[in-house]
C-alpha cells in the first residue's frame, strides 16, 4: 500500500512512521493488565485464537477485495489498483476509531479523497463519489449480514430500540 501510492520514494523515514503504531497497540496488547486481558480470553487456546486470527484477517481481506471491485466498478482503476484499494481500507478504519460523525458520515468519505486524491491522482468529485458508493455498500453488508444475526440470536429491533435508550449499566 505505501510502496504503490509513491510515499515512500520521497520520504522513507514514513516507513517507520506508519508502522510505529501497530507496534505500539502490540505491545500495549502483550503487557496491558489483567481486567484487560480478560477481553482477549479466546486468545488463551490456541485454537481458538488462531481461528479468531484467521477469521479477522479474512473479513480484512473481503474487504480489501470490495474497495478493489469499487474501484474497478467505477472505472477508477486505471490510476489507482490493489495498492490504493488498500490505502482506502487502512483510512477509513483509521478515521472510524474515534468517530466524529454518526456512522462516520463525512469523515469516512473525506479520508477517501485523502487517499484518491493525495496519493494516487483521482479527481475529487470522482474519489468523493466513490467515498458515498463505498460507505453504502458496507452500511447495505451490515445490515444484510447483521439481521439474521440479530434473528439467530434472538433478539428484535423493539429490544435493540430499549437496549439504545438505556444507560450501559442498566443495558446489560
Amino acid at each position: 500500500m505505501l510502496f504503490s501510492g509513491g510515499l515512500l520514494e520521497s520520504r522513507p523515514q514514513a516507513l517507520v512512521v506508519s508502522a510505529l503504531p501497530p507496534f505500539a497497540i502490540l505491545c500495549a496488547v502483550l503487557v496491558a493488565p489483567a481486567p484487560l486481558r480478560r477481553g482477549l480470553v479466546v486468545f488463551r487456546r490456541a485454537r481458538l485464537g488462531l481461528a479468531a486470527t484467521c477469521a479477522q484477517l479474512g473479513a480484512w481481506a473481503l474487504q480489501w477485495l470490495a474497495c478493489y471491485v469499487l474501484l474497478v466498478a467505477l472505472r477508477l482503476d486505471g490510476a489507482a489498483g490493489m495498492g490504493a484499494a488498500a490505502a482506502v481500507l487502512l483510512a477509513v478504519n483509521v478515521t472510524a476509531v474515534l468517530p466524529v460523525t454518526p456512522s462516520n458520515l463525512g469523515v469516512f468519505q473525506a479520508a477517501c479523497v485523502a487517499v484518491l486524491c493525495g496519493g494516487y491522482g483521482i479527481g475529487a468529485a470522482q474519489a468523493l463519489g466513490y467515498g458515498i458508493v463505498l460507505q453504502a455498500v458496507e452500511f447495505a453488508t451490515a445490515m444484510a449480514m447483521g439481521a439474521p444475526a440479530l434473528v439467530s440470536e434472538g433478539l428484535s429491533w423493539r429490544e435493540l430500540r430499549i437496549r439504545r435508550r438505556l444507560p450501559r449499566c442498566f443495558a446489560a
